[in-house]
């Protein structure tokens, strides 16, 4: 198994041939290829697999039909993080040999067949279905989708590599946005099982006609850019054009392999950080329709808009932090976004506790834009360390922080919040532990942010 791991990341050359080149040079037909054209195209993917943050609104529904607890039913939107953090892992490489095309196509269908399946568990009334159907096959899909834009918008555009790597992780935040009206709307009208068997047809549409349109910069991209090196956090103006090259193994800019730039004290750093950052935001957005409902008493429509508004700030997050690390530096950015995480889960806590509605909104949009800002940010931050060559792969690998955080923290977090409901205690005070659990730990990763960003200074300066 070593081995074979050891093949699969030490492989990322392209396999594109001539006759690959001369086709993407194209559209279709005879329509000149724009690279404008891949924003929307990476848009259009993002929205159908980021209706996965709007797993919430299911919750409930989901419940009543098979005679379970929204907690049991939660539990498949931790499963299909962890199948996206899987494949996003071992889809790295592949993709960087195969290009998006073929991994978008692949993980369309499997995103399609998840939906499928989780109609036929909500029809013979089986949770277990419903976690290998959505959850293990579903994640896995999202996986192998949710990099690819990415990762293609970055290569593209490297002269605005922020603002374009936060346009592909914000659509992903905005499918929440749209799914959970149409989500909410259709389970009203038609019961969860149609609901997944109408969704799964158009988001496959979608996304698998947007994978046709996606595709690599070719071996030399007509485009200019910057040469990336460790003080690109430090010094913005010290700047050299030079074209965009995109080679299967292209040392980064310290002339080290995928492996070393893996094995690396900066990518520890990054993937600690990450994990560390993104755990608050990603065990309390799945559950937000539930504390809205359970917390404050409000109907079920109250939690459908409050989970639909709460996605655009996710968005918000993303592409505003992505935007101003273009100018401001992604460590900074990512120092600013930490500290907002701490102040709002103090001040969501607090107006948990005294049952202040209006306060709690207002914090937890800013808690969600925080861990959208993370997300934002990290593409880019792993450009500047390493070059975008191979960004796929080390996207795709971070995620796997991503994920660890949404599994360990959603696991436990459902756990407390079930053994405290159990024990009788007052719903407004049902998050307390969880939220005290929390705040250490995003506070651990503001301290380890600031030793990072000292460090790179530090080595830059000694160059």
């Amino acid at each position: 198994m070593s081995n074979l791991l050891a093949r699969h990341f030490g492989d990322t050359t392209s396999r594109r041939t001539e006759a690959d080149l001369e086709r993407e040079r194209f559209l279709i037909g005879s329509i000149p290829f724009q690279r404008w054209v891949l924003f929307p195209a990476g848009v259009i993917v993002q929205l159908a697999v980021g209706s996965l943050y709007a797993w919430s609104v299911y919750n409930a529904p989901i419940a009543a039909l098979l005679e379970s607890t929204a907690e049991t039913v939660s539990y498949t939107f931790y499963i299909a993080i962890a199948g996206f953090g899987l494949a996003a892992f071992l889809g790295g490489p592949w993709l960087e040999r195969n290009g998006p095309r073929r991994m978008v196509s692949i993980g369309s269908v499997m995103f399609f067949l998840a939906h499928m399946l989780a109609g036929v568990a909500c029809h013979i009334k089986s949770v277990a279905l419903l976690y290998v159907g959505y959850g293990v096959l579903g994640g896995l899909g999202i996986g192998f989708v949710y990099i690819c834009p990415v990762s293609v918008l970055t290569k593209w555009f490297p002269e605005i590599r922020g603002l374009a790597s936060s346009v592909g992780v914000a659509a992903f935040g905005a499918g929440a946005v749209i799914a959970s009206f149409t989500q909410d709307a259709l389970i009203t009208s038609h019961g969860p099982r149609n609901t997944f068997f109408i969704l799964g047809a158009v988001y496959f549409v979608l996304s698998f006609g947007s994978a046709m349109l996606l595709r690599y910069p070719p071996p030399v991209a007509p485009v200019m850019t910057r040469v990336d090196s460790p003080q690109d956090d430090i010094d913005k103006n010290d700047t050299e054009a030079t074209p965009a090259v995109e080679k299967g193994n292209e040392p980064s800019p310290l002339g080290t392999t995928l492996a070393e730039d893996l094995l690396s004290r900066n990518f520890a750093f990054v993937y600690v950080i990450f994990f560390l950052a993104v755990i608050p935001g990603l065990v309390t957005i799945s559950r937000v329709s539930d504390m809205v409902k359970t917390a404050f008493g409000k109907p079920k429509s109250t939690g459908t808009w409050v989970t639909g508004v709460n996605g655009i700030f996710n968005v918000l997050g993303r592409m505003v932090f992505g935007a101003l690390s273009d100018k401001f530096g992604r460590m900074p950015m990512m120092l600013v976004s930490i500290t907002l995480t701490i102040i709002s889960l103090v001040v969501v806590l607090i107006s948990i506790n005294n049952q202040q509605f209006e306060l709690f909104l207002v914090f937890f949009f800013a808690l969600t834009s925080a861990f959208g800002a993370a997300l934002g940010l990290i593409p880019g931050l792993l450009s500047d360390c390493f070059s975008a060559a191979r960004i796929g792969a080390l996207f795709g690998t971070a995620m796997t922080a991503w994920a660890a955080g949404g599994v360990a923290g959603g696991v436990a977090f459902t756990a407390v919040i079930k053994s405290q409901r159990e024990a009788g205690v007052k719903p407004w005070h049902v998050y307390d532990i969880a939220f005290y659990s929390m705040i250490p730990l995003a506070a651990l990763g503001l301290i380890l942010a600031g030793i990072f960003w000292k460090v790179r200074r530090t080595a830059v300066a000694r160059t």
